[in-house]
C-alpha cells in the first residue's frame, strides 16, 4: 500500500486567516494584547508550538497545560465561527487529485498537520474534503512536525502493510519531517514558502493538478518490472502482481473498469488483437491490389513506347504434316 499524508494550509486550501484571526482575538480576549501574531510565520508549524512560540514573544514565558488547554478551546470555537462566515478557498487541481488518488487501488489517503485534530476536521470540512481521508497525524499527537508524520504512519501500519510513504506539503518543515521520517517528501509551490525555498524535496510540484501524473510515473512505469523480479522469486503470478501492486488483479481490473469512460472505449476495441489481425490483413490486400494495378499501367506503359512486338515464326519439327499442293515427299 502506498499512504499519501497532505498538509492542510497551503497545500489543500487556504483559510482565509480564519485561524490566525481566531490566535489574535484568543490573546486579545484572554491576555489583553491585541495583533500578538504580527511578524509570526504559521507556515509548517503546529498549534501547539504557535501557542508556544506566541505566549513566548508577547508574555516572556511559555503557557501552562491548563493555559494551552483553554486556549485551544477558545480558539476552535472562533475558528468555527470564521470558517462559517468566511469559508475556504480550495487549491487548484486538490478536489481532482484527491478523487483521481482515492480511485486507485493500493493508495490510502491521510493528512499530517499543525492542526489539532478538532481544527483540522472544521477546515476539511469546509472545504468538502474530508471524506478523503482515512487517517491523520494532527499538532495534538506532538508540538513537533516530524513526531506528528511518524503517527500518522504509525496509524497506516495499523490498517496495511506499507510499501512507501509520500508526504505532500508546501514548507520546509513538511520536507524535513518527511526527511525524518523516511517518506518521499513532495513540495508543492502553493503556500506560505516559495519553490525555490522548497528544491531539497524530491519532487517539487507547482500545483497538486501535477500529482497524478507524478504518481502514474513513479508507481506505473515499473511495475512489470517489479513483478518479474518476484516472479524469479518463484511467486506465481498473482501473488506477485498483489506484491508488486499492493493490490490483487480483480481489484486493478475494477479500477480499471471505473475509469474506463465512453469516449476511450474505440480504443480499447482497437488495441483487441482480433481487431489488430483484421486491420493487418486489410491493409496487407490493400497493399497487394495497389501493386498489382501499378504493375499493369507500366507493363501498358512500355507496350506504347515499344510498340507492338514482333511475332516470331514458327520452325518445323519433325512429324509435322505439310500439306501442299505439289505432294512434296520429305
Amino acid at each position: 500500500m502506498i499512504l499519501y499524508l497532505f498538509d492542510i494550509d497551503g497545500t489543500l486550501l487556504h483559510a482565509r486567516r480564519s485561524g490566525s484571526r481566531s490566535f489574535e482575538a484568543v490573546f486579545a480576549d484572554r491576555h489583553g494584547i491585541a495583533g500578538a501574531c504580527q511578524g509570526v510565520r504559521f507556515g509548517g508549524k503546529t498549534d501547539p508550538a504557535l501557542i508556544e512560540e506566541i505566549f513566548v514573544a508577547r508574555l516572556g514565558r511559555p503557557p501552562s497545560e491548563t493555559e494551552r488547554a483553554a486556549f485551544l478551546d477558545a480558539y476552535l470555537a472562533l475558528l468555527r465561527a470564521h470558517l462559517e462566515c468566511h469559508g475556504v478557498e480550495v487549491l487548484a487541481g486538490v478536489a481532482d487529485a484527491l478523487a483521481w488518488l482515492s480511485a486507485r487501488p493500493g493508495v490510502l489517503l491521510g493528512v499530517a498537520t499543525g492542526n489539532v485534530r478538532a481544527g483540522a476536521d472544521a477546515k476539511l470540512a469546509a472545504a468538502g474534503l474530508a471524506g478523503y481521508f482515512a487517517l491523520g497525524g494532527y499538532g495534538c499527537d506532538s508540538q513537533l512536525r516530524a513526531e506528528l508524520v511518524a503517527a500518522a504512519i504509525a496509524r497506516g501500519r495499523q490498517r496495511a502493510e506499507l510499501r512507501e510513504v509520500v508526504v505532500v506539503g508546501d514548507t520546509v518543515h513538511d520536507i524535513t519531517a518527511a526527511r525524518a521520517c523516511g517518506a518521499i517528501a513532495c513540495a508543492v509551490a502553493t503556500g506560505s514558502d516559495p519553490a525555490e525555498a522548497l528544491q531539497h524535496a524530491d519532487v517539487v510540484l507547482g500545483s497538486m493538478a501535477e500529482l497524478p501524473a507524478w504518481h502514474a510515473a513513479r508507481y506505473g512505469a515499473d511495475l512489470p518490472a517489479r513483478i518479474l523480479g518476484d516472479l524469479r522469486r518463484g511467486l506465481p503470478f498473482d501473488a506477485a502482481f498483489r506484491e508488486s501492486a499492493g493490490v490483487s488483479l480483480d481489484e486493478a481490473e475494477s479500477a480499471w473498469a471505473r475509469d474506463l469512460n465512453l469516449p476511450w472505449i474505440w480504443m480499447v476495441r482497437l488495441g483487441s488483437s482480433l481487431t489488430v489481425w483484421m486491420v493487418a490483413t486489410l491493409l496487407m490486400l490493400i497493399a497487394w491490389a495497389v501493386k498489382r494495378a501499378r504493375d499493369r499501367r507500366m507493363m501498358e506503359h512500355w507496350q506504347d513506347e515499344e510498340g507492338p512486338r514482333p511475332v516470331a515464326p514458327r520452325l518445323r519439327t519433325v512429324g509435322d504434316d505439310d500439306q501442299d499442293d505439289g505432294g512434296t515427299v520429305h
